[in-house]
């Protein structure tokens, strides 16, 4: 080596030595034993992490944290670790006891033996995220591990059912709606459900509604309808048919928006279309059934 790159090349290596020394050098023997954490969550379902750290030293040690990604936001952003609270650090053995509640941002004991810190965890964006944790001492690395949090999106099933009641003039139908989430994430927003009534022998659509509600896997319906004396239904159909043997009835069935009064011999089709963020689900089913 030419003597003229020597003694940059030595002041570069010592530069490297010291840093390599003040960043990782020096450090009380803390170690991130175990993150614990669920394998899945939920979107917009709050859950939480444990870290569990080993304080090797006879005495108490104060660090600082870093979580990231314990909090992404609807569009992937990490948000700020201001968000995040430990919910309790702790140490059981004798002579010791410790527990607090502390912000992120400030220094947290250590006790001397196992700790356990607990990180909120909330996500807004389905995916694996990799959330990883970082223990610093005076800014320096004392120990980091990662682990990954599975958020799957709703997966929704929609299936019609019908009721049939009968009087001396009338038969009556009426049709429910059932959604169904098969995952444990939330239908976040609201969905919009539109039912379209069709005629099944002419084509002719006879009746459109769409309607925005705010549920997850629930009956589509809520509305007491016991007053009719038609059955003993406890909530009012998506939709309601009247077949009527001679002439149609003169009842507004409100509070139902979906009401289609036809005689009998008539068929309808009945179409519901589910759409949320996430998916669009449809179902139909033929009045009388074939």
């Amino acid at each position: 080596m030419r003597k003229e790159l020597v003694i940059p090349v030595v002041i570069i290596i010592m530069a490297a030595a010291v840093g390599m020394y003040w960043y990782y050098g020096d450090r009380d023997d803390v170690r991130i034993v175990d993150l614990d954490a669920p394998d899945r969550i939920g979107l917009s379902m709050p859950s939480q992490l444990s870290i569990i750290v080993q304080n090797n030293e006879s005495v108490p040690v104060n660090v600082t944290i870093d979580a990231k990604n314990a909090f992404v936001g609807e569009n992937g952003t990490s948000l700020s670790a201001s968000r995040m609270i430990f919910t309790e650090t702790s140490y059981s053995g004798p002579g010791f006891g410790y527990s607090a509640l502390v912000p992120l941002t400030g220094e947290i004991t250590l006790m001397p033996g196992e700790n356990t810190i607990g990180v909120f965890l909330g996500f807004k964006m389905a995916g694996n995220h990799s959330v990883e944790v970082r223990i610093y001492q005076n800014e320096r690395l004392i120990d980091e591990g990662t682990v990954i949090v599975e958020v799957p999106l709703p997966v929704l099933s929609l299936q019609l059912e019908y009721e049939k009641a009968t009087t001396d003039n009338f038969d009556f139908y009426r049709i429910d709606g059932y959604l169904t989430n098969h995952e444990i994430s939330r239908v976040l927003g609201p969905v919009t459900t539109s039912v379209t009534v069709t005629n099944d022998k002419t084509g002719e659509v006879v009746s459109t509604d769409t309607q925005s509600r705010y549920h997850e896997s629930v009956l589509m319906s809520g509305w007491d309808i016991s007053h009719w004396n038609i059955s003993n239904w406890e909530d009012s159909p998506m939709t309601l048919i009247e077949l009527a043997h001679n002439d149609s009835s003169n009842v507004s069935y409100m509070p139902v928006t979906s009401v289609v009064k036809g005689k009998i011999g008539d068929q309808y089709r009945v179409n519901v279309t589910h759409t949320s963020k996430y998916q669009v689900v449809s179902a139909e089913i033929v009045i009388p059934p074939a």
